[in-house]
């Protein structure tokens, strides 16, 4: 896994950054090497950002719950193997590794008194495929209101 400068190669990098396997099967080939969607490697790579940020506040906003449940991880498991043949990088091992990632990435937020998560309520009712309207407008709703957590947040912490 590498990090880019945005600004060396913008239209390449954010093109590979759309490449998620196993939903796309293009990858972008940049210095010869083929990229796709960092997160499948580091979905949030908080230590990272701790490291080079040592004294800002980090904000996480996330559009998905945090509080993973089974059907997440059958999903992901799905999702590895559904990619694998895909790709010649071992992205099975790749997925099952980034859900050991990003609940590491969530406990170490909670304690963590400089970062703060934004996310939709475990019970929210909107899915990657949601149409209904209803459901959309309360995610939207609750969407608003944790963003009110943001200047709370940034005033603790100057």
């Amino acid at each position: 896994m590498r990090y880019f400068d945005i600004r060396s190669s913008a239209q390449k990098i954010i093109r590979a950054s759309v490449c998620i396997a196993p939903y796309t099967f293009h990858n972008e080939i940049i210095d010869g090497e083929r990229w796709i969607d960092g997160t499948i490697h580091d979905p949030i790579g908080l230590p990272y950002l701790l490291k080079k940020n040592p004294d800002l506040p980090i904000i996480i906003v996330m559009n998905e719950t945090i509080k993973h449940k089974f059907r997440h991880r059958v999903k992901a498991f799905l999702e590895g193997l559904g990619a694998n043949p895909m790709y010649e990088a071992p992205l099975f091992k790749i997925f099952q590794k980034r859900e050991k990632l990003i609940r590491s990435d969530f406990a170490l937020a909670e304690k963590t008194k400089r970062v703060l998560i934004v996310h939709p309520p475990s019970n929210s009712p909107t899915r990657p495929r949601t149409a209904c309207k209803q459901d959309l407008l309360r995610t939207y709703k609750a969407g608003k209101k944790a963003a009110f957590d943001i200047p709370k947040f940034l005033q603790l912490q100057s």
